[in-house]
């Protein structure tokens, strides 16, 4: 017991004494219990995004042609460029307002919310007077034929109508993700992507409006989404409901500089996918664009997966962040790592087996030459593109936007320019093999910074504040309480302080059963020493213990909330994620 107590202070848990590691360190049980629950919902709805997406192209290839898909394909760069500038607004959003609920810090998450919520409206007013001359200019600076350039333009039209309503709902989609809402985000999604579907059939299908029908579906679909979504987030929640917070400058800076990386990469993406649509139409001739259609089509599947993955991690990650739980976000790093890599494997051994499946999907009846060659070769990059957006979500939780944008655009030029060496010297199928390559760089360095941030979390926690990480068991609750005293005694902390923390503990652990009548509660805690304070802070998955959201009446449901408040110099709690996270205080002198 001592030697095991001894390394508690430890990142990692000991192994000296494997029956008592066993019994008390903290396990993955909750997280992944977590990631579970929201994984379902977030992929339903990303199925009905990839409707939303891919439908446009299916419809125009089985119902118009081939040339119409070609415009859809051409005009992808310029679709990811659209959702780039959104991704500035939507994910700097998340990052910051998951980062301050971790903190449990009311007044600076309503400060969040009033910045977001102008943003929100600000931006996409904006954006749908300065894209007009953007996008014309860069489907002009592609040198088409007469016949695809009016083919681009028109599907374009509809397009430009959808964004400004489309950035207002990636935004709030985040939002209603933050709050643990998955159920109404699935139902939204079915919503625009049935709605979408329906409307290309009908605009294309009966009143033959070609490709332009198809921008059209998507635009009236994404309007319908953007005002329903608006009318759910104003009636059934408070992002919205700001009081008398005030708008403050850094909390604009900070999401737009949370936002960056994700926006740099898609950027970068933007560039990558122009040069090399270039590239694929020079050496494949205009079947080169049914090709990356097809191409991109099957990343948007397996995507549905590895975003699916993304989604649920990007709300616990900023709550484990937030609170400091660094232990808690390597959990959910490895596994959502783990997820991704077979989710990603199952997929890529069907596109593998089964490529030209995918063509005819799309009305294509004979591949054209070198296009099962080019689909087996551009997937080979799925897993690890999905890997690398896992680093990135969490380098931008933790605030290393200034690294993760720079790797960002420095690794992905290898792609065009693998892209330009492979089209001079290779068969033409093996251009798509720059995909990997970039990923791939960006792989090694992620790995590398990775390392040397957790290597620099382990220095800095042993050189100042000491934690204990555990999961409890009701049963195991005592005995657990008298092995953190110990912990403290041992270590020169105040035992007043450790008593009081592992009696709290105690009573948490117990309450988290009594009030959910459920011995398979799942819960997360973590004590923090430093000289002159103790701080507990638990997260489990029982019942909300709170009665009353009104701040000043708040009361937990608990017979010894009186003997808690006493105890504990402050406490804070809320309900999130559908999650109790509790945090209490205990202050005093070093022994």
């Amino acid at each position: 017991m001592k030697n095991f107590l001894t390394k508690l202070n430890k990142i990692d848990s000991s192994e000296d004494n494997p029956e008592i590691e066993k019994k008390y360190r903290l396990n993955r049980d909750l997280t992944l219990a977590k990631l579970l629950e929201y994984l379902p919902p977030m992929i339903a709805t990303n199925i009905s995004t990839l409707l939303l997406i891919t439908v446009d192209g299916i419809v125009a290839g089985n119902l118009v042609g081939n040339d119409a898909l070609s415009a859809v394909s051409i005009f992808g760069p310029i679709d990811t460029f659209i959702g780039a500038i959104t991704a500035i607004l939507s994910t700097g959003a998340s990052a910051v307002l998951s980062n301050r609920i971790g903190e449990v810090n009311t007044g600076r998450v309503l400060q969040a919310k009033k910045a977001v919520k102008y943003m929100s409206v600000l931006m996409p007013i904006a954006f749908s007077l300065i894209q007009i001359p953007l996008i014309f200019g860069i489907i002009a600076s592609y040198d088409l034929s007469e016949n695809m350039l009016s083919l681009v333009t028109a599907y374009a039209i509809g397009i430009m109508i959808s964004n400004p309503f489309g950035m207002l709902s990636t935004v709030s989609v985040y939002e209603i993700q933050i709050m643990g809402r998955m159920k109404v985000l699935m139902k939204l999604a079915l919503l625009e992507g049935i709605l979408n579907l329906a409307l290309d059939l009908l605009f294309v299908g009966v009143f033959h409006m070609g490709v332009a029908g198809t921008g059209y579906g998507t635009a009236a679909a994404c309007i319908v989404r953007c005002v329903v979504t608006v009318i759910y987030l104003n009636k059934e929640t408070d992002i919205y409901k700001t009081g008398d917070a005030k708008i403050v400058f850094s909390d604009i800076a900070e999401i737009i500089s949370k936002g960056l990386p994700e926006a740099a990469s898609m950027l970068v993406v933007v560039m990558q996918n122009y040069i090399i649509i270039r590239i694929i139409l020079q050496s494949f001739g205009p079947e080169g664009g049914v090709i990356k259609g097809v191409c991109t089509f099957c990343y948007s599947l397996a995507n549905v997966l590895m975003s699916s993955v993304q989604g649920a991690l990007r709300p616990l990650i900023g709550l484990f962040n937030g609170a400091e739980n660094r232990k808690g976000v390597r959990s959910l790093m490895k596994q959502g790592t783990a997820i991704v890599l077979g989710v990603s494997g199952i997929m890529i051994i069907l596109f593998e087996a089964i490529p030209g499946l995918f063509y005819r999907i799309h009305g294509v009846d004979t591949v054209p030459e070198g296009g099962e060659a080019s689909l087996r070769i551009y997937v080979l990059c799925i897993g690890i593109l999905g890997i690398n957006s896992v680093f990135r979500l969490f380098f931008s939780t933790r605030g290393l936007q200034k690294f993760s944008t720079t790797l960002t655009l420095v690794g992905n030029c290898a792609m065009p320019l693998s892209a330009y060496f492979l089209s001079a010297h290779c068969a033409a199928p093996l251009i798509f093999l720059s995909y990997l390559v970039a990923a791939l760089v960006i792989l090694i360095a992620n790995i590398i910074r990775y390392g040397m941030l957790q290597i620099g979390d382990m220095k800095k926690e042993s050189q100042s504040k000491k934690r204990i990480y555990l999961s409890v068991q009701p049963e195991d609750a005592v005995d657990a309480s008298k092995m953190v005293q110990q912990y403290a005694i041992e270590n020169g902390y105040s035992p007043e302080l450790a008593n009081r923390a592992r009696l709290c503990m105690e009573e948490m652990v117990a309450y988290s059963v009594r009030s959910s009548r459920n011995e398979n509660i799942k819960n997360q805690i973590m004590f923090s020493f430093d000289d002159e304070s103790v701080l507990f802070t638990m997260l489990d998955n029982g019942a909300c213990i709170i009665f009353d959201e009104d701040k000043e009446k708040q009361r937990m449901i608990t017979d010894n909330y009186a003997l808690l408040k006493k105890l504990a110099k402050s406490m804070q709690y809320q309900y999130v994620l559908n999650l109790n996270h509790t945090m209490l205080k205990f202050e005093g002198k070093k022994v």
